[in-house]
This record gives C-alpha cells, structure tokens and sequence, in this order.
C-alpha cells in the first residue's frame, strides 16, 4: 500500500494561565489533566483547540469541540474519552488526526452524528488505537486515496460498536482507490455495526476496491451488515469488492453482505471487469454465519464479471467458513465476456465451506456464462452438507452456451462434494449444457444427490 498522509492541526493563540481555569474544566469536559482525560464536546462546530496539550478542551470561543477534545487527547498521555451528545457534528476544516489512544463515545448512532459533507475523510488513524462507540459516521470524501470516512495505518487499531459508516465516497481521478467507507491497514473490529450506502467512483484505467470497506491487515466482523455499497466505474479499469475487498486476514461472525451493486462501464480506456460484487477476497477468510444476498455485478464490455456473492482470487486466497448462505446474486456480462459465478466464484487458492446454501442465483452473459450456484476456475473446494437449488447459468445471445446451473467445475486442481443436493438447476440458452453440475476438472462426489436439474 502506499503511503498515507498525516494531518497538521494548526494551534490557536495561548490562554490565560490555567489558574483561571477552573471554572472552564467543569463544562469544557476535563476530567484530569494527569493520565487519562475526559472531554465533552459541547459544540456542533469544528473549530481546532486554542492551546492543545494544557488540558483544556477549549476553543478560543471557549466551548469544546471534537477537533479540539481529539488534539487535547493527541497531546496528552493515557487513554482519553470523548463523549459526543446527540446532534451533529459538522467536519469542515479536513480530516480529524488521530495520534492518541482515545475513545468516542456517542449518543447512539441515530441521535450523535458526524458529517464531513463530503469535504474530507473524517478520521485517519495514526499510530494511535481509537474506539468508536454509538456514532453515525457520514458523508466522509477522499479523491486518489483510501478510506472515505475512516483510514486506520498500520501501526493503529480501530474498535467500532453499535455505529453506522455511511454514505461516504472515494473518488478516482489519477490512481486507483479504495475503502469508501473504511480502509484499514491495521487492525480493526466491527461490532453491531452498519456499514452502508456508502460509494466508490473508479475513473479511467484507474481500479476501484471496496466499495464499503478494504482490508489490508486484520479484521474482525461481529454481528455486522455490510449493505448497498456502490462501485461504479467508467471503463479500463478492475473494480471488485463492493461490500468488501479483502488482501488481509478477515474473520467474520454473523455477517451479513446484501444489496452491494458494481456496474462497470464501457470508455476510451477499454473496457471495466467486475469481480466479488458482494466480497473479493484475496487474502485469508475464516469464521462462519456468513449471508450474501442480492449482490450485483453488471459489466458492459468485453471483459468478464464474476463472483455474485463471494469471489476469491490467486493461490494465496484461503477461505475456511461454516454457515455460508448465498441468494438471489447476479453476475451480468453484456459484452463477450465471461459471467461466472454468481453466487461464489473460486479462481486460485482453497476454500473449505460446511453447510452451504446457494439458492436463487444467476449467472448471465452474451459471451460465456458458467456456474449459477458456485463456479471453479481453478484451485480446490471441499463443500460439505450443502444445498444448491433453482440457479441459473443463462446465455444472453444465440452463440452463449451456458454451462453448470448449480456448480460449474471449469479446470479445478480438486473439488470434493460431501452430502450434498443439487437441484431445480437450469442452464438456460443455445448449447446448455449441464444445468446440475458441468465437470471440466477433478470432481469427488461423496453422497451427493442431483435431481430436477435442467438439462
């Protein structure tokens, strides 16, 4: 990853000496100026700390702002709090520095809101370990960078709980960009949290990643819905990972993936491929009770889309989960391409899954349409006591042949299937074939049952 900047506060002109200020310390928020502090943003503007590190949470207006509680607690030792109250806090000075292990407390992610307007990302993380808490984080922006609302480095940790990361953007304009909700290239845990509606503009030749989020280092998500995240991009570019993109360790419970759309167009740069509209995953995935529902992936041109839900990538790609549903996601190549894949798409590396649905799904291309349900290009899956019904491989033109309704085993280094039913499959156009499983590499099938599949 490249280099991230780091923010300068500017500082305001000194106060009076801090003997005067007692009667400031019970309203501006400190609650001890020796280790850890507390501070209470009493403000809705942002306006930086008139002498950060005395502490004293105050502007030269004498109220307490976020920017200002974040530069006091950047400038002392210890861990500090902040608490927001509802409301909303508008970011208009660039992104909020933090170089401080400091907790920020809210309201509730529906009353205590955050809001860049679009202006600037709202956190970057440096060297530092933040805890968020009851937030709405919103309308955060960064042009050519990572992390639209939130970019955490790799010597930081970021902790997030019962909060919202919505409706932030990255915006490509020279290079390629990532994370419009969150890039993280530490260490980062979701808890009860919403990360949604959030969107990623990837330009010429320029790739987008992660529409919601990036990962880079370690994550962990619990009990977390990663919902109507966009990628839309204008052609020769490799835009993937609309909910998430993953090139770190990613460990999930409880998560949901639903709704998250890319559409990549057509340019003068060429043409735009779509890959793990819902996850792309090259990196390492464990854990279980995973959903990937109503993902989108729709590419205009003449390269290829795949991985509806779930799409893994290279031989370094690892994925072990139990608990893996995959509904109603749809892979759609308009040109000449390949669609495959629509509701999990293995190109590289292993994936071992126990107790898989895959139901609902379509594959669909003008070019080559391969596996509704699970489609293997190449590396090794193991399912064990899964469920593949009522997918779709369908050829959009007279020339398609569409192959593998349920799984589409393309040249797969091993594919084992253990108690599983594949059923009410289709593969839909001229040259169908397969419409239960197509098997172009090695295939194990241990108590598999395949009915009503068609043809």
């Amino acid at each position: 990853m490249k280099s991230r900047r780091t923010f300068c506060l500017g500082r305001g002109s000194r106060r009076a000496a801090l003997a005067l200020g007692a009667a400031l310390l019970s309203w501006a928020g400190l609650a001890s100026t020796a280790g850890a502090a507390t501070f209470a943003d009493n403000s809705g503007s942002d306006v930086s700390d008139a002498m950060p590190g005395d502490g004293v949470c105050s502007t030269m207006a004498g109220v307490c702002t976020l920017r200002a509680a974040v530069e006091e607690a950047n400038a002392l030792s210890g861990a500090d709090v902040i608490t927001v109250p509802s409301g909303m806090v508008h970011i208009s000075q660039g992104e909020i520095a933090v170089a401080s292990n400091v907790t920020v407390n809210g309201a509730g992610s529906s009353k205590s809101i955050v809001d860049a307007g679009y202006s600037s990302r709202i956190f970057n993380v440096t060297g530092a370990v933040l805890n968020i808490s009851g937030l709405r984080l919103q309308r955060g922006m960064v042009v050519d960078d990572c992390g639209g609302a939130l970019y955490v480095d790799s010597t930081s940790t970021l902790v997030v709980s019962d909060s919202v990361i919505t409706h932030s953007r990255c915006k490509a304009e020279s290079v390629s960009v990532q994370g419009a909700g969150l890039c993280n290239d530490g260490q980062t845990t979701l808890t009860n949290v919403r990360v949604r509606g959030n969107r990623l503009f990837g330009g010429y030749y320029n790739d987008g990643d992660g529409g919601g989020i990036e990962n880079n280092g370690d994550l962990s998500l619990n009990h977390t819905e990663i919902s109507q995240n966009r990628i839309t991009a204008s052609g020769g570019g490799w835009e993937q990972g609309a909910g998430l993109s993953n090139y770190g360790t990613l460990n999930i419970n409880h998560v949901v993936v639903a709704g998250n759309r890319i559409r990549a167009g057509v340019g003068p740069a060429g043409d735009s491929s779509v890959d793990g509209a819902g996850i792309y995953n090259e990196g390492t995935i464990t854990g279980g009770d995973l959903t990937l529902e109503g993902n989108v992936g729709l590419a205009k041109g003449s390269t290829y889309a795949q991985g509806g839900g779930l799409s893994c990538f290279a031989s370094l790609s690892s994925v072990t989960l139990s608990g893996v549903t995959a509904t109603g996601n749809r892979i759609i190549a308009k040109g000449d391409g390949w669609g495959n894949g629509a509701g999990i798409h293995l190109l590289g590396g292993t994936a071992v899954l126990d107790h898989v649905t895959a139901v609902g799904n379509q594959a669909m291309s003008r070019g080559f349409a391969y596996g509704g349900g699970i489609d293997v290009e190449d590396g090794t899956l193991t399912v064990t006591s899964g469920f593949i019904s009522r997918n779709i491989a369908k050829g959009l033109a007279r020339s398609t042949a569409p192959f593998g309704g349920g799984v589409s085993i393309e040249s797969a280094l091993e594919v084992t299937l253990t108690d599983v039913v594949v059923s009410y499959n289709k593969a839909v156009g001229d040259g169908a074939a397969d419409g239960g499983i197509s098997i172009g590499g090695l295939l194990t099938l241990n108590n598999v049952v395949q009915a009503n599949n068609t043809p």
